[in-house]
């Protein structure tokens, strides 16, 4: 049963748009935590090449 008053169909919109919105971050949120360990591993490499040199020449 839809109404015929406009505000209530601005509402609707309203709130489609923003599930709309948080489908896409939820998309983003999950690609960020899969780009995760990637990083973590790459700083865990920048790391230890750091203490590699910085062990080697003292």
């Amino acid at each position: 049963m839809e109404s015929t008053d406009p505000e209530n169909d601005l509402a609707v919109e309203e709130l489609e748009t923003m599930e709309r919105e948080l489908d896409g971050i939820d998309g983003q949120n999950s690609r960020n935590l899969d780009a995760c360990p990637i990083k973590t591993r790459l700083e865990e490499k920048f790391r230890g090449a750091i203490n590699y040199f910085h062990y080697h020449s003292a």
